[in-house]
Order: C-alpha cells, then structure tokens, then sequence
C-alpha cells in the first residue's frame, strides 16, 4: 500500500482506516469476519486515543503512542475499570492493524513488556 492518506486505505479518519485494514484481511482469507468485527472494534479504542493526542493518520502511529496508550491503560487496570486480558486485546488490536498496513514493517509492542 502506498504510504498516502491513511496508507491508501481511502478514508481521512484513522479509526475507519483501521476497520478497512482489518476487513482487508478479513477479505483475504488471513482472518475470519468475526475476528475482524472485533479487532475493528478494538482499533476504535485506541484510535479514540490517537485523536485525542493529536495523531489522525496511521503513518503518524508510532511504537511510542502504542507503548503510551498501554500505559493509559495499566492505570485503568489497577483501577478496576479494565481486565487485564481485555487491555492486552486493546493493545494486540493495535499490532494487527499496524502490521498489515506497514507490510510488516511494524515492531510490535508488549502489552505487558512495553507499558
């Protein structure tokens, strides 16, 4: 994929291009449907959170957002407001979505070695 516009996955907004991302696989057979609806779901979380720190295009996700956005919520964890389990899927969904769009390129991060 061309590296252009949420790298070309046809939509300014980072949360659907994640969608698309994970439909695309989902369309190529390297992942069930159902999967894909949930990691989409996933990825819209931390998009939320990509917005909110100022980050609207994929090309801009870096390691450190990811690692920063896992950190956010470690503390919801110990809080109460999260399962840990759930908070590792948060942080996987990230993963998914970025090692299709980069190719590979992604270094995936820990949710429990890079928060």
């Amino acid at each position: 994929m061309a590296k252009a516009n949420n790298y070309g996955l046809r939509t300014r907004d980072i949360g659907k291009a994640g969608r698309f991302a994970v439909n695309a696989l989902a369309r190529e057979g390297k992942m069930g449907y159902a999967t894909a609806a949930t990691v989409g779901q996933r990825w819209q979380s931390f998009a939320s959170y990509a917005k909110a720190e100022g980050v609207k295009r994929l090309e801009y996700v870096t390691a450190h957002l990811a690692a920063s956005y896992g950190q956010a919520l470690a503390v919801r964890v110990a809080d109460g407001e999260l399962s840990a389990a759930y908070a590792q899927n948060l942080v996987s969904a990230i993963n998914t979505v970025m090692g299709h769009v980069t190719q590979g390129e992604w270094q995936s991060v820990s949710p429990t070695v890079d928060t």
